[in-house]
């Protein structure tokens, strides 16, 4: 498991991740404009190095309007750029796999006459490549929405059962990764044994096996030493051609390897977003608001695990219609005063003749 998952499962995000060499902080921000047209400026602050090679985890291409300062050890990266709508930006956010991630943002805009009602989403794509064993065998929804808010320190810990059950689900949550790996890497074991055709490395052979190599591999697997399994695996099954049966399929073996290495270097990194609506925020499911603005830190952990749907709606209103309403209404009145007016001026002649 990485790092950084395996501290958020124990104590929660670890404060201490900003301290690690390479990490970068990032805050993207999007102005929602009212024709809506999006604006988005991304600051990444951090090591010197990665940002002067532009080795952001983000994808950030020449359209983008690009400045790096530099002060001593910190370096500053803003890049900023204008879309015409939400579709346009999603294609400039769509992270190539393995090297960046993924935010997909959405915009709705709904006329109610006296209002406007504005929604936006933007949805971290989960980064974790690994896709062997699904969450859902180990973990329901609703201990899914648990491990969230417990990730983004929504929820606390109140009693001895709240902790209890929090402990089950993170037990569960880190037996569920280790399996995922497991088999991952497993099933990139058996393409190599069946490139290889030995008899007595069939399908059934290592199937036999199975159990026992996940029970005396997942903890190297966990701890990233990928290398080493292959001299395990042969001393469990007691057959030296494995490590063989391994090397001919080196190309899956390091693809597993850079899709593990990738989940480690984003963890690294802090994420924050900010999302600046028109008028006034009335729903979202962000931690903090300040003003018209919704901003979420700490949620990068979620997307090891699924998507994560940070989601803000605000009401803007619209004057112009209050405005119209009025003159119509007072046009009305007028209307209305003129033939109560017309109606007694009628009756009083009548009368008087």
């Amino acid at each position: 498991m990485p790092i950084f998952i395996r501290h958020c499962l124990s104590v929660s995000i670890v404060l201490f991740l900003l301290a690690v060499p390479g990490c970068l902080e990032i805050v993207s921000t999007t102005r929602v404009n009212n024709d809506g047209s999006l604006e988005r400026t991304i600051e990444i602050t951090g090591d010197s190095l990665a940002i002067f090679n532009s080795i952001v985890p983000l994808p950030l291409d020449s359209v983008w309007n690009v400045n790096k300062t530099y002060n001593g050890r910190r370096s500053l990266l803003t890049a900023t750029r204008r879309f015409e709508n939400a579709q346009e930006m999603t294609l400039a956010l769509r992270g190539e796999p393995g090297k960046s991630i993924t935010f997909s943002p959405h915009y709705e805009k709904t006329s109610l006459w006296f209002f406007t009602k504005h929604r936006c989403t933007e949805t971290l794509r989960r980064f974790n490549q690994i896709d062997a064993v699904p969450i859902h065998d180990y973990l329901s929804n609703e201990e899914i929405e648990l491990l969230v808010r417990r990730g983004l320190k929504k929820d606390t810990i109140s009693s001895r059962a709240d902790s209890l059950m929090l402990e089950d689900i993170s037990n569960r949550t880190e037996e569920w990764d280790a399996r995922n790996s497991f088999e991952a890497y497993y099933a990139e074991v058996q393409k190599g044994a069946n490139m290889l055709g030995d008899p007595t490395l069939t399908d059934a052979d290592l199937a036999s096996r199975k159990e026992e190599l996940y029970r005396n591999t997942k903890k190297l697997i966990s701890d990233g030493n990928i290398d080493t399994l292959k001299y395990l695996f042969r001393s469990i099954l007691k057959n030296s051609n494995i490590v063989q049966a391994v090397e001919l399929n080196e190309e899956g073996i390091q693809d597993f390897k850079k899709k593990r290495q990738f989940t480690n270097d984003i963890g690294v990194h802090t994420f924050k977003t900010r999302v600046a609506m028109p008028g006034l925020i009335s729903k979202t499911n962000a931690p903090s608001i300040e003003g018209n603005v919704a901003i979420w830190e700490d949620y990068i952990v979620i997307g090891y695990f699924m998507d994560y749907e940070m989601l803000v709606e605000s009401r803007e209103i619209n004057w112009w219609a209050i405005v119209l309403t009025g003159i119509v209404a007072g046009g009305l009145g007028i209307v209305y005063v003129v033939g109560l007016l017309f109606r007694w001026r009628s009756a009083t002649r009548r009368a008087e003749v």
